[in-house]
């Protein structure tokens, strides 16, 4: 992180002033979640200055405002490159959003799994470390062989986490929005938002997990309309699947031009941090 990179710097263990290339990944969440005061700091710690070095910065999801943060590090004529639209789904990726009321959830994940997913691998989120427990449990009683990762678990943890599910020893994995962003798992046949997160963005990090490097994906998502950050966030999701081409569900149609309004995150006030 760039914090242990700041510490490091000013303990004398490495310098900056030999750096010709400097790579933000996940750009976005490093801007707008706390990260931008350390960046600023290395440049006071000897990150040769932005007309003196190569800035690259990557993210699938690039909000105006953050765009405008980041042009402090840029050099003046920095090129914006922009695949498909920006902060659009992958045309790769089916998306099915179904209403579930928060009761049946259970039953139509396990539904799912045993109907659909048990040849392919998944990844289920949901909104808390609390949940990923108790789902990954439950999986566990019913035979299905699974792990969870949170924000709990120990780096040795989500290591181990991580093996299993990419070598296919676990199959499915129970997660928070901690595996939404930075990792790669090749070959995710289905995405299942078991809980909506409180933004697009968010929900479209964490469907982007399948459908990579050419690969066709599904995501499932389960709507409750008895939650309130699902209704908030509904307009948005019907907009990204009218962007996609997608099949809309004719709930969430009733969305369109209600009176609810789009739910935009700002990265401060109503992301959940219980991950």
């Amino acid at each position: 992180t760039t914090g242990r990179l700041k510490d490091m710097v000013e303990k004398g263990r490495i310098s900056l002033k030999k750096v010709k290339y400097f790579v933000l990944d996940e750009a976005d969440r490093m801007l707008d979640t706390g990260f931008e005061p350390d960046i600023r700091k290395l440049e006071d710690l000897g990150l040769p200055p932005k007309d003196d070095r190569c800035t690259s910065m990557f993210s699938a999801t690039f909000p105006t405002e953050v765009q405008q943060l980041a042009k402090h590090f840029l050099r003046k004529d920095y090129v914006f490159l922009a695949v498909g639209t920006p902060g659009g789904a992958n045309e790769d990726i089916t998306q099915c959003i179904e209403e579930i009321p928060q009761g049946q959830k259970k039953d139509r994940l396990f539904q799912l799994l045993e109907q659909n997913l048990k040849s392919e691998r998944c990844l289920i989120f949901v909104e808390t470390k609390r949940s990923a427990d108790y789902i990954g449990s439950l999986l566990s009683q019913k035979n299905f062989r699974s792990t969870t990762m949170h924000g709990d678990r120990t780096q040795q943890q989500r290591h181990q986490a991580v093996q299993d599910f990419t070598s296919g020893n676990c199959p499915i994995l129970v997660a928070t929005s901690v595996a939404a962003r930075g990792l790669d798992f090749p070959l995710i046949g289905y995405v299942v938002n078991y809980d909506l997160p409180d933004s697009s963005d968010f929900y479209i990090h964490r469907i982007g997990r399948t459908g990579r490097a050419g690969h066709l994906g599904k995501s499932i998502s389960f709507f409750d309309p008895g939650r309130d950050s699902d209704r908030k966030i509904a307009p948005d999701l019907l907009a990204r699947l009218i962007e996609a081409g997608q099949e809309v569900p004719e709930f969430l149609k009733a969305f369109d031009n209600s009176g609810n309004v789009g739910f935009y995150n700002d990265g401060q006030s109503s992301r959940n941090t219980d991950v």
